[in-house]
């Protein structure tokens, strides 16, 4: 008999708009940026580097992206997406 571990093989389906937490605890939020490209956009509350949230190249997380397929290719090693709910007027 042989043991396959198939959670391994699961695949995610990132879109925009999908909150996304890194190994180290991290969060972010896949946005577009004003160059139209597919960035990890900084949104830990812990980080009170700035108290906006951006997509400048100092508030992202990697290099930004032409496609989503290609930011989950460059970091899905890393982040993983999350379940998630967005408040709004907090």
């Amino acid at each position: 008999m042989k043991i396959v571990d198939k959670t391994a093989a699961i695949e995610e389906h990132w879109a925009k708009g999908d909150v996304l937490k890194d190994k180290d605890g991290y969060k972010a939020l896949i946005v577009q940026n004003d160059s139209k490209k597919y960035c990890l956009m900084d949104i830990d509350s812990n980080n009170t580097s700035n108290e906006t949230y951006s997509t400048n190249n100092i508030d992202v997380y990697g290099n930004p992206c032409s496609s989503v397929e290609k930011l989950y290719s460059n970091y899905s090693d890393k982040w993983h997406k999350v379940p998630s709910t967005l408040i709004l007027g907090e």
